[in-house]
């Protein structure tokens, strides 16, 4: 036997070990942005991505030329002629999010406001993002962060906050509220601790404390004390409102706690301006009284002192 004909012979063992050979399948599940499925099937590795895109457009009526199949670390499928098996995970099943068209820079701040968490999550993993997270509405000057914690989206103020591209983190909208104003309103103390969290946060509005004591948010209060300097924990209500507050008018955040039954955010704030806290609350109730006291006192000495003064000139 000479060597061309055994080469052909090996040639053609290694095609029908080639054929015999059972072929690699994985499970593809292809979603939407919002997280419903759109079509499942099954696929072999060896299938190029253009077939695949030629699949979806057969099914679901979507031009190739429009669809971007994206990952879930977030990586956009893009290489047409290459096999599933050089693009995918080495996994029996595989999610693939398909995105029709580049979405609009507002659509991430839009979501948010109709309170779509879902559909919000899967854009913050576009490959787009830093576009997305950083839209201001021009009318509103609202970022992302204001309409999900407005929303009380969670995980989607998690989500923004923990992207390197957001850059607003301070803005304040029309109505002077940042993003933190509308998490403390909104009873979000995780949100909140996120915000605070962040470097390139600038430091929460004193008023805060107070606003989320009198709407009896506890675990907010908890929240905020650490942060705020140990001055304003101390400081009366009118001070840090800048104007009269009926009642608790001269108290003090860890007196109002106490008064409205917040037990554990006066515990929280005592232990924010230190051990000897009640020492201090106490000689801030005693200056309270003092200045009372101080200006009785001094009424009552000018009085004394204009009378001595009248007698002594024999005007009387």
């Amino acid at each position: 036997m000479d060597e061309s004909s055994s080469e052909e012979e090996e040639e053609e063992v290694t095609k029908r070990r080639r054929v015999e050979a059972p072929e690699v399948k994985v499970q593809l599940k292809v979603m939407s942005l919002a997280g419903k499925t759109l079509l499942q099937l099954p696929c072999s590795r060896s299938m190029t991505l253009g077939v695949l895109k030629e699949m979806i457009e057969a099914a679901l009526h979507m031009p190739r030329s429009t669809q971007r199949l994206l990952t879930a670390e977030p990586k956009e499928l893009k290489e047409d002629t290459c096999t599933l098996d050089s693009l995918l995970p080495q996994e029996l099943k595989v999610d693939l999010t398909l995105v029709k068209q580049k979405p609009e820079t507002r659509t991430l701040f839009d979501e948010a406001k109709l309170g779509n968490g879902s559909s919000c999550l899967a854009l913050l993993k576009s490959p787009d993002l830093a576009e997305l997270v950083n839209y201001v509405h021009a009318e509103h000057k609202q970022s992302c962060l204001h309409a999900a914690a407005q929303q009380r989206l969670s995980a989607t103020c998690h989500a923004i906050l923990r992207s390197p591209h957001f850059q607003q983190v301070n803005l304040q909208d029309n109505a002077r509220y940042s993003a933190l104003d509308y998490a403390v309103r909104s009873n979000l103390p995780d949100v909140c601790e996120a915000i605070m969290s962040r470097d390139d946060f600038e430091g929460p509005d004193k008023s805060l404390l107070l606003v989320a004591i009198l709407k009896g948010l506890g675990e907010v209060v908890c929240t905020l004390a650490p942060r705020l300097p140990r001055e304003i924990l101390l400081e009366p209500v009118h001070t840090l409102c800048g104007y009269e507050y009926g009642s608790f008018h001269g108290m003090t955040p860890q007196q109002i706690c106490e008064e409205k039954g917040l037990a554990e955010a006066a515990r929280a704030i005592e232990l924010a301006v230190g051990k000897d806290v009640a020492g201090q609350l106490k000689w801030v109730r005693l200056d309270q009284k003092r200045g009372r006291a101080e200006h009785v006192f001094s009424e009552k000495t000018e009085i004394a002192s204009e009378s001595q003064h009248t007698h002594c000139l024999g005007l009387e």
